[in-house]
């Protein structure tokens, strides 16, 4: 299984941070797609991780570290993603060979942490996607992102 790593070009400032620990075992990349298992920072490593997911880790955790690490959970970024035609819009997921690929259902599919945001035509190995961890909805009770967000808003929840 390989790491989905991808490079971030533009961000939220102000709604699209935030920060979580991660765990004492895991080894964490700027870049790498990451998920909030209720306690710490995990990497994605499965389709179904959409449950879980909570943006692009945007601090590096080395072996042992317990340290807080910032995460993108609004951004655009650049992604390899399996050899195939994309429209704008579509869902994409995880694949445990390290990039994206179609969800299916133009978005709205079970497993979508990311949608195509970009115009290239014919068939392509890598995109901009468009990753907005509050708008796909998966898992954010889960994960404890809700609470969080509304903290952040100023609401007690």
């Amino acid at each position: 299984m390989a790491d989905c790593n991808v490079t971030v070009l533009n961000h939220d400032p102000i709604f699209g941070v935030m920060k979580w620990p991660v765990g004492s075992s895991d080894t964490i990349d700027v870049g790498d797609l990451v998920g909030f298992d209720g306690t710490d920072l995990e990497k994605v490593d499965a389709a179904a991780d959409d449950q879980l997911f909570c943006g692009v880790a945007n601090g590096k955790s080395l072996s042992g570290s317990t340290a807080q690490i910032q995460v993108y959970i609004k951004c655009i970024a650049t992604a390899t993603v399996a050899e195939a035609t994309y429209v704008f819009g579509a869902g994409l997921k995880y694949n445990t060979g390290g990039y994206l690929e179609t969800d299916g259902g133009g978005g709205s599919a079970a497993n979508t942490l990311a949608h195509v945001f970009g115009f290239k035509s014919g068939t392509i190995t890598s995109t901009n996607v468009k990753i907005d961890v509050a708008a796909l909805g998966a898992g954010t009770v889960d994960n404890g992102l809700t609470g969080k967000l509304w903290k952040m808003a100023g609401i007690n929840a």
